[in-house]
């Protein structure tokens, strides 16, 4: 049976969970969510008030089930006949599909389609499809190596995309891709991945933090990371916080995963395996614009609404 893409956790070797859960150091980028590889350079423009124009976001759905596959997508994309629109959509089907592909020994195009329903109802059933081709192969070898002493039943595999805006002012467009798979295994996966767009030229931005931002951060993403571990059951000295990491060095890493403004800060989240075993989830916690301020360029403040 082919492998699974890199994105999906559950296609690590055995020899790499007993790393990542067993005390180990692994690599801080063994966890790349989605598609954190921007599609355009960074260009943060300075715009007037009033001259962006607009994206006519949409939404669109796609569900089917078999007895070999599940897929569900919620696609959110700008249909506006504009320059800024038509970048921002290209960035975000580039991502969707990307993140719908699941078997990356197999290289196919996008279907071709325009609306926003097209290509949620496209992307979806190519990912059905795939995910279909993929389970029967593994059923077919689970019962030509079976001895007979057990029934032998189909895996469903499954993969599950949704698209939401989570902030969205006149200079800027966040759109959380949010995705979980299963492709056999003991267990599926998820991940997600923050999309941020600067509206007056619909780039995705690429940099939002000073040079030197991770050194300045240690003591930010300690408390944050000591926080989240406190109110999951394991709260932790400064120590045994770094003991129970899974990461090079003695620096914790800044997400790969831009943080995204909330009422309070902004919220930092780590994918599965980033810095930590699976068991430990998706550390998360929220940063004060105070400190994030320490962290972030001017261009990103700006572009935050943070003053």
């Amino acid at each position: 049976m082919k492998g699974n893409r890199s994105l999906h956790i559950v296609a690590l070797s055995a020899s790499l969970l007993l790393v990542a859960c067993g005390g180990k150091k692994a690599n801080a980028d063994a966890s790349n969510a989605i598609d954190s590889t921007a599609v355009s350079e960074n260009m943060m423009t300075t715009v007037e008030e009033g001259t962006v124009p607009e994206l006519l976001l949409q939404e669109a759905s796609y569900k089917k089930e078999t007895e070999y596959a599940i897929v569900e997508v919620s696609a959110l994309l700008p249909e506006a006949d504009n320059d800024v629109a038509k970048t921002i959509k290209k960035t975000l089907q580039t991502a969707m599909w990307k993140a719908l592909n699941a078997n990356p020994d197999v290289k196919m195009k996008a279907p071709s389609a325009t609306t926003t329903k097209e290509i949620a109802t496209k992307y979806g059933a190519a990912c059905l499809a795939m995910l279909e081709g993929m389970s029967k192969e593994q059923y077919e070898e689970m019962k030509e190596g079976g001895d007979g002493s057990y029934e032998v039943t189909p895996q469903q595999y499954s993969t599950y995309v949704t698209m939401k805006k989570v902030f969205d002012t006149e200079r800027c467009l966040i759109v959380e891709m949010s995705v979980d798979d299963y492709l056999g295994g003991a267990h599926g996966s998820h991940a997600v991945d923050a999309l941020v767009f600067d509206k007056a030229s619909g780039q995705r931005v690429t940099n939002i933090y000073k040079s030197g931002a991770q050194a300045a951060a240690q003591k930010i993403l300690k408390s944050g990371l000591k926080k989240y571990f406190g109110e999951n059951g394991h709260p932790c000295s400064d120590r045994e916080l770094m003991d129970q990491l899974q990461i090079e060095g003695t620096q914790i890493p800044l997400p790969q995963t831009f943080p995204t403004p909330i009422a309070n800060g902004l919220e930092f989240i780590y994918q599965q395996y980033e810095i930590a075993c699976y068991a430990a989830g998706m550390p998360s916690f929220t940063v004060s614009f105070d400190d994030a301020k320490k962290l972030l360029t001017p261009e990103a403040l700006s572009l935050f609404g943070i003053e």
